[in-house]
């Protein structure tokens, strides 16, 4: 698939998947309430989260293994699977911890946790189609996660069956097809290679860390709403979440694109791969962050009811925030294909360094509200981006 394709079709399946969310946003505000939508926004948060940090950056630390040397680490599976349980632990206990109401005494926390006992393998499939530019396979699973679960939970409000636990269940549905299909791209592309590659952990690690940093920073907000503010206000800035995201979509392909040559090694290519992202993302989010104001300004109730009172300033401040962090995954693809995990782990560490300091202030100062919680994504996500760019600079990458 040529680039101009690659591009097109990437951004078009991210751009479907934003539509779709955004049309089966009301759709959950109206049937979920306020109360319900912040019950399932603290359930994805948690299993999203756990989902990116148990398994210590090594999915993506084995995968550059083997395309960059064709070959694997000597233990690579085993320490996955014993990471996968962990977090499946972790995730029970949290839930358990959490109280969500709607989700009590059923088998939903079960099968959520055992889709994380396997995401770790699973991730090696996805990164490996990406790495290699196999783009229509990569799609494939991003339609699981991006389209899927929003098309059910559309058909559910239709078929008046739309729920906690419905939603609960369309996410599941969605990550346990990402899953099978990734699995099989892993025993696919790791049967029979040899198992001599050096290690992968100390990239990993660092990489790892970067991923806490920046669940942490990017998770903790509705985290810090859910314990501290009501349910209504986590409800409403879910939602504008939701909405800030789909201006992002462009920028985020041209860093999906650039990404295997990167991994490649065409150095030439990729930086000017990263300085047309940056100008273009920029241009990009500013204009669909305009129009999605734009729109809001004008249907907000209409679209979402009356109970999302404040919608559009909260989504119009994480609108800058998604601009920023849309260029900061350009700054992660490019010291992840340099090997250097070092300077993720720093940059997100200023960045979940300044959201704690920020944060704090607002719980002892008693101001925690989605409107102030907003502004201080903004300020994390334009500082952690600001540091990365300033220590790649150091480094020369």
């Amino acid at each position: 698939m040529k680039p101009t394709k690659q591009l097109i079709s990437t951004a078009a399946l991210t751009y479907s998947g934003f539509g779709v969310s955004i049309l089966s946003a009301p759709l959950l505000a109206r049937a979920l309430e306020a109360d319900g939508r912040g019950e399932l926004a603290t359930f994805v948060v948690v299993f999203q989260v756990l989902g990116w940090i148990s398994y210590f950056g090594f999915p993506r630390g084995i995968a550059l293994s083997l395309v960059q040397t064709a070959q694997l680490p000597a233990r690579w599976f085993f320490p996955l699977a014993a990471f996968g349980v962990i977090g499946a632990g972790i995730f029970t206990a949290a839930l358990t911890v959490l109280d969500v109401a709607s989700l009590r005494q059923t088998a939903l926390l079960g099968w959520a946790a055992l889709l994380i006992c396997f995401t770790g393998v699973a991730q090696i499939g996805y990164e490996l189609v990406h790495q290699t530019g196999q783009f229509a396979k990569w799609n494939i699973g991003r339609f699981c996660l991006l389209v899927l679960p929003s098309v059910i939970q559309i058909a559910l409000y239709f078929a008046d069956r739309l729920s906690v636990p419905t939603s609960v269940v369309a996410i599941l549905l969605g990550q346990t097809c990402w899953m099978i299909v990734n699995l099989h791209i892993t025993y696919r592309a790791t049967r029979g290679v040899p198992r001599s590659a050096p290690p992968v952990r100390s990239f990993s690690l660092k990489y790892w860390m970067s991923i806490l940093f920046d669940g942490v920073g990017s998770r903790l907000d509705q985290v810090v709403l859910a314990a501290v503010a009501t349910s209504s206000q986590l409800g409403v800035y879910a939602v504008a979440v939701t909405c800030a995201s789909a201006s992002g979509a462009l920028t985020q392909a041209l860093n999906h694109v650039a990404f295997p040559s990167m991994v490649a090694g065409r150095a030439g290519s990729s930086r000017r791969d990263y300085r047309r992202a940056v100008v273009l993302g920029f241009t990009a989010s500013l204009v669909c962050g305009g129009l999605i104001v734009f729109v809001l300004v004008l249907f907000e109730v209409r679209i979402f009811g009356p109970t999302f009172d404040g919608l559009v300033f909260v989504a119009a401040i994480l609108i800058v925030y998604q601009a920023a962090a849309d260029q900061w995954l350009g700054v992660v693809y490019r010291n992840s294909a340099a090997g250097r995990g070092d300077v993720l782990a720093i940059a997100s560490l200023c960045g979940v360094g300044l959201f704690g300091v920020a944060s704090f202030l607002l719980i002892v100062t008693h101001t925690v509200s989605s409107i102030s919680m907003a502004g201080v994504m903004v300020l994390m996500g334009v500082f952690r981006w600001v540091v990365g760019v300033q220590l790649m600079k150091r480094v020369a990458i």
